[in-house]
């Protein structure tokens, strides 16, 4: 393994110290050619993402994770529309087949269930998130924000633990790797893209003018020995406590410390068995004994997370031995469980802080690593994981020559604004998620104040004096469970009120999922971009619009495919052809309608200041003189289509110097074109980079912004 790693020149030398002084770096002298490989440190959701996109573009990309293996731990497990879409369209279409079939039925999870246990407590109250007739729903959008997200997107909301995700993105990694010829035959076994057990400690980065290229040390952590590597770029997504985003100098900005929790990890069949009359997804439990949260990340194998808050200074993780455990899972279930299992115990701090600046030279920032959230409303692994989906084709156009370094400094004006918006919101739901507590006589704030104060008072005893505080806080839960308690009765009824009137903790955003809108030419724009998804608008996604693909010679409908799905999904079928021009690099979508009257190929080249990249054209026509048969109700991607289909289509597209034509069966492209212009260009990560106002020339059609040159 060793030597292969010689003979590509990624494994520079051994290095047998941790520092970065110039005779240390002067020693690994041969590294300092420019290489195209991209290192990532981090194999999280957001690390395996961005290595799979970007060896699908023939981007050569290493993958250091510290971790002996993917971790275990379920942590994130919701994830939104926008990313379901990228996995049903930007990879292989089996990814997007495999996470459906690993969600478990939406009966299991449509709801927040409110109450003092799990099993025999009273319920406070629950919100079904999938009612068209909840109070959730019908105080925030009309139509419900589910119908809506039905409406305007081709793909569904999941609820898939991140240790559940991982593996099949891993799987992704290897066969886009492999594909792309980074896995090399070396006896029986591939050589690994992802390297577990490594971590990345320190880096030295040029100035991407300089010709040069940046270098990594990367220790093993069985063996402590360390090695360095040079990239072209090295991609910092390992986490919200990164010392490499340290290294860079680049602050947080934000709230830290608002809220001190533990995950604890655990497993009962028999506690999933038992809720199978209430099932939920989160399980707000509040009584004497204990107030958490439980997550129900896998029914099907019971496997849960309770979070529990704690209060420093005087509260501490280790508190929390396997007899407290015990104890205050016994309180939150109801009764003590013989199957339950503790598997891990572990502390986690709620921030909210996006990075100062996303890019240092070749050090650019993902996932939590650039931006943490408070957990409500499921923000942080989608925005990283659309973070990875940004970057990617950037990455590639650069390292391809095609556009200019400068063109990465868009990554940071695109997303940190995503980031900064959905900071926000996650902000405002967990204030929002305080109501229920505090209508039943709880404030947090107070928890902490008391902890500050316990901490500063001298006394033999602080912890115990605090635990007896927090203790007589809660008791009065007690009288929730006791009929005719005035105050329980009381306290009861403006919780269920807050519910009653919509104005719980939501699941879904359709507007902030789906709507975000990147900045034209680099300028920012307020919050009003957060509107209608059914808009074509620069900047935005493609709305989703169903469209009929015909057999060019038989005149069949192949199947129905989404508008929303185009820019990744023609690349990624072309590519599977491997066809030459549309291999190893991303490529622009030009979108005409009908009015247009110009013949046209199907392919050019786009160019605009940045830089240049191929083009491909597709028009879309109200009818199609081929068609002889009814419309498919097959709901599919252009990657779905069997060989001879799309040789075929190959075949007619550029034998006959043609394009792709697909069909508006409803008119519904031409209505919402008609007062837009002639045609939509789409960015390799299907966002509108902008549309024709005139059906004259498309050479002059952009106002000179790009160039089309046939």
């Amino acid at each position: 393994m060793l030597s292969s790693f010689r003979r590509r020149g990624h494994l520079l030398s051994s290095h047998p110290a941790l520092s970065s002084s110039t005779s240390t770096w002067a020693s690994t002298s041969a590294a300092r050619t420019t290489k195209k490989t991209v290192l990532i440190a981090g194999a999280g959701p957001v690390g395996l993402t961005l290595s799979a996109l970007l060896s699908r573009y023939g981007v050569p990309n290493l993958v250091f994770e510290k971790s002996p293996t993917l971790s275990l731990h379920p942590q994130a497990h919701f994830i939104n529309c926008r990313t379901m879409e990228l996995f049903r369209h930007a990879f292989h279409p089996s990814l997007f087949q495999r996470i459906n079939n690993c969600v478990p039925p939406l009966r299991l999870w449509r709801h927040f269930i409110y109450a003092t246990s799990v099993l025999n407590g009273t319920e406070i109250g629950r919100v079904d998130h999938f009612s068209p007739t909840s109070a959730l729903a019908s105080a925030n959008t009309s139509p419900a924000p589910h119908v809506l997200l039905n409406e305007q997107s081709p793909a569904c909301v999941a609820h898939l633990s991140q240790s559940r995700l991982m593996p099949l993105l891993y799987d992704e990694v290897m066969a886009a790797a492999k594909k792309r010829k980074e896995i090399r035959f070396n006896g029986s076994n591939y050589q690994q893209v992802v390297h577990f057990g490594h971590e990345v400690t320190k880096f030295q980065s040029h100035e991407p003018g300089e010709g040069q290229g940046v270098q990594v040390i990367v220790q093993d952590k069985a063996s402590g020995h360390t090695r360095v590597f040079e990239g072209s770029y090295l991609i910092v997504a390992n986490g919200a406590s990164s010392c490499l985003r340290q290294q860079a100098q680049i602050d947080m900005q934000g709230e830290c410390g608002i809220q001190h929790l533990v995950n604890i990890h655990f497993s009962s069949r028999a506690l999933a068995k038992a809720t199978e009359h209430r099932p939920a997804m989160l399980y707000f439990l509040f009584n004497a004994q204990v107030i958490c949260v439980l997550v129900a990340h896998h029914f099907p194998t019971g496997e849960f997370v309770a979070q529990v808050p704690f209060f420093p200074p005087v509260q501490s993780p280790d508190d929390f031995d396997a007899a407290t455990v015990k104890t205050l899972l016994d309180a939150a279930i109801g009764r003590t469980l013989p199957d339950l299992t503790v598997h891990s115990v572990q502390p986690w701090t709620m921030d909210c802080q996006v990075a100062e600046r996303y890019r240092s030279g070749r050090i650019l920032l993902a996932g939590d690593a650039a931006h943490r959230f408070p957990p409500a409303g499921g923000f942080g692994m989608n925005t990283g994981i659309q973070d990875a989906h940004n970057l990617a084709w950037k990455l590639a156009l650069v390292l391809n020559g095609h556009v200019n370094e400068t063109f990465l400094d868009t990554y940071e004006t695109e997303r940190r604004p995503v980031a900064e918006h959905n900071a926000n919101l996650s902000m405002r739901n967990y204030t929002r998620s305080l109501r229920m507590p505090r209508a039943l006589g709880l404030d947090a704030e107070e928890a902490k104040s008391l902890s500050q104060t316990a901490a500063a008072i001298p006394m033999p005893a602080p912890k115990g004096f605090l635990t007896s505080l927090l203790a007589l806080g809660r008791r009065p839960l007690r009288s929730l469970e006791e009929a005719g308690q005035p105050y329980g009765a009381a306290c009861l009824a403006k919780a269920r009120k807050i519910l009653q009137d919509g104005a719980g903790l939501p699941l879904l955003f359709p507007q902030d999922d789906l709507g975000f809108q990147y900045p034209p030419r680099g300028h920012l724009i307020g919050e009003d971009k957060y509107k209608s998804l059914a808009l074509i608008r620069v900047g935005c996604r493609l709305p989703h619009i169903w469209l009929q693909c015909v057999h060019p010679e038989t005149g069949a409908h192949l199947g129905k495919v989404s508008t929303t799905d185009l820019a990744d999904q023609v690349h990624v079928a072309l590519t599977n052809l491997d066809l030459p021009c549309f291999c190893n690099t991303p490529f622009a979508i030009l979108l005409t309608s009908s009015v247009m009257h110009k013949a046209v190929g199907p392919v050019a080249q786009l160019r605009w200041r940045e830089g240049e990249m191929s083009l491909f054209h597709v028009r879309i026509s109200s009818t199609s003189p081929n068609s002889i048969l009814s419309s498919c109700t097959t709901e599919t991607t252009l990657a779905e289509f069997s060989l001879e289909s799309m040789e075929a289509l190959c075949q007619h597209i550029f034998g006959s110097k043609s394009h792709l034509q697909l069909e508006d069966k409803e008119g519904e492209w031409e209505r919402r074109m008609s007062y837009l212009g002639a045609g939509v260009l789409l960015r390799p990560d299907g966002h509108i980079w902008a549309i024709l106002k005139s059906t004259g020339e498309l050479e002059s059609c952009f106002q000179e912004e790009f160039q089309i040159v046939w």
